[in-house]
């Protein structure tokens, strides 16, 4: 048997597996439902860091989805729900309709609102470094000088967090990837790892393109009128926007205080010296469609990130041991690699932002000029 056939069979034998799987949840729909009560309350033990610091907290998105309160603005719409019944204008999800979706349920500016600048750039992290992971829901007051409402601020992030997720096709393929690779079979680990790299790769550029358009139609229709910008930045460019040293871990310093910190807490703390405070207390909870991607976001990070802050925190304990003993305190790789693959979402002054983009493009002109 050739390795194509081989795997045609294996696709053909996961979508019928998976099929039966979807009609036995059907039938019982309150097993499933109890089932993710229950996985809610093992997600619910995660913490986020010591009652010690004086920074707002950053809670788990456990905590959120069990709670029964809705969020009746905006509206969401739940990308990778599969459809039912021939397909129609009325059931027939395209990438634009879901964009539309997604930003078409912000009011526009009210026209006598006055909007003075920024004091300070706005910087939410994600939960943790992953071009999928969730962002974290946060508010800051500053922006309710621009007409920004928290409501509005954590709906545009729960959009967000719903277009990054990776596509249920993605999945799929390195589920079937996953399977070819145990197959005893010569030249099974070859196909698989193709099979895997065309899903992280297509994966990624099916992100790349939602955040791209998502964020273009968000400062058009949003942030421009309020005199405001967003965008994703690295930690690269923030290094360079706060003109620190390429070497800066990004973390606050390890001090007897803040040794029982998460990696994300210590990375607010030390941006909040250039940020406006982020503030996580009393903040609307997501929408019903919106709770299976809180429950998602409960388990990434619980199985992703748990042990790595288990393991920083250990190893901060024995730095902080050994500098009390005399010797130099020196920062985990581990927890400073980790900061320095952090995205974050950046809302700026519209002004700063054109501002940089004219001397990004005079830049260019004087390199052809050059040439």
């Amino acid at each position: 048997m050739s390795s194509k056939e081989l795997l045609g069979d294996v696709v053909v034998t996961l979508a019928k597996k998976a099929r039966r799987s979807m009609s036995s949840k059907a039938k019982n729909p309150d097993q499933d439902q109890f089932t993710s009560h229950k996985d809610d309350n093992k997600s619910a033990d995660l913490g986020l860091g010591s009652d010690k610091t004086s920074l707002s907290r950053p809670p788990s998105y456990a905590s959120v989805t069990t709670k029964n309160e809705k969020l009746t603005p905006p509206q969401y719409i739940n990308t990778q729900q599969p459809l039912e019944g021939p397909p129609s204008p009325h059931t027939e999800i395209t990438e634009s309709k879901i964009l539309d979706l997604a930003t078409s349920c912000f009011p526009p500016i009210p026209r006598d609102a006055e909007l003075p600048p920024l004091p300070k750039p706005v910087l939410i992290p994600r939960v943790n470094p992953g071009v999928h992971i969730p962002f974290a829901r946060a508010w800051v007051p500053e922006l309710a000088d621009h007409a920004v409402t928290p409501e509005d601020l954590v709906a545009f992030i729960d959009n967000l967090n719903v277009l990054i997720r990776p596509h249920v096709a993605g999945r799929a393929v390195l589920v079937a990837a996953l399977a070819v690779g145990v197959i005893p079979y010569d030249g099974a680990d070859g196909i698989a790892a193709a099979l895997e790299l065309a899903a992280i790769l297509g994966m990624t550029i099916i992100n790349y393109r939602r955040c791209k358009k998502y964020f273009g139609i968000m400062n058009e229709k949003y942030f421009h009128p309020r005199k405001l910008h967003a965008k994703i930045v690295n930690p690269k460019r923030i290094k360079k926007m706060f003109n620190l040293d390429k070497k800066d871990t990004l973390l606050t310093p390890i001090t007897e205080e803040t040794l029982e910190l998460s990696n994300q807490e210590r990375c607010i703390r030390y941006m909040s010296q250039w940020t406006c405070q982020l503030s996580f207390d009393d903040l609307s909870p997501p929408s019903e469609q919106t709770a299976l991607l809180a429950r998602m976001a409960a388990w990434e990070v619980k199985h992703k990130i748990a042990k790595a802050e288990k393991q920083a925190k250990k190893s901060r304990k024995r730095a902080w041991k050994r500098h009390m003993k005399g010797k130099k305190l020196k920062e985990s790789w581990l927890e400073s690699g980790r900061a320095n693959s952090l995205d974050w979402l950046l809302i700026q002054n519209l002004d700063e932002w054109e501002a940089a983009q004219a001397e990004k493009e005079a830049k260019k002109a004087k390199k052809r000029g050059s040439k």
